[in-house]
Parts: C-alpha cells; sequence; structure tokens
C-alpha cells in the first residue's frame, strides 16, 4: 500500500528538557528531588514535529557539584555550582517572583 503525500528526505533530530518539576517536600526523609522531562524535536526542511520521549531525575546533594556547562555550545565552562547553590538560587528566583506577583496584585487591589 503506498504512503499518502509520502517524502524522502534529511531531518535533524535532537533531544531537549521542555519541561523541568521541583518536587520540596517538607518531610526530609523524602528528599529533594529535580526532574527533567524530555522531548525529541525532529526539524525536516521547515517542519519540526515533537515528541515527549522520557525523563530522567537528580536527588538534592547538598555538596554535589555539578559541571557548567555553555548553553550554546554544550561544552564545560570549566566552572561548578552545588546543588545548595543550584538550590538557592531557584529558591532566590521564586522569592523574587513571588514578591512581584504580590506587588502587582497590590496595587490593582488598591487604587
Amino acid at each position: 500500500m503506498a504512503n499518502y503525500k509520502e517524502t524522502s528526505g534529511s531531518a535533524t533530530t535532537w533531544t531537549r528538557a521542555n519541561r523541568v518539576m521541583i518536587l520540596n517536600p517538607l518531610e526530609p526523609e523524602v528528599g529533594k528531588q529535580i526532574s527533567f522531562f524530555e522531548e525529541t524535536v525532529a526539524k525536516v526542511g521547515d517542519t519540526v514535529i515533537r515528541s515527549d520521549s522520557g525523563y530522567t531525575s537528580a536527588y538534592y546533594v547538598p555538596d554535589k557539584q555539578v559541571e557548567l556547562l555553555d548553553p550554546q555550545s554544550g561544552e564545560p565552562t570549566g566552572k561548578t555550582i552545588t546543588h545548595a547553590e543550584i538550590y538557592q538560587a531557584i529558591y532566590s528566583m521564586y522569592i523574587t517572583a513571588a514578591k512581584a506577583r504580590d506587588l502587582a496584585i497590590a496595587v490593582t487591589s488598591n487604587p
């Protein structure tokens, strides 16, 4: 049976994290965890096709080192950061966003 509108040619495919979920439970025995949900992307000509393709997770270990990579090239920068420093940065980003939201609500609620 022939395939409708079948074409052939070259494609470029890659995997990327498209969602990140952070679990920050109150119970310390559960453990903090970050999960990265992945998608496979295929580019055929000008068409981009995305498909969920998996996930990976890491548990929080305060002193564990993470090698920093350049987001454009994927190459190591020669620097590292600890899980504790990442946690601090994410916490700071959350508090900054929450305060900005609260200020916006206060301004619109109190003319």
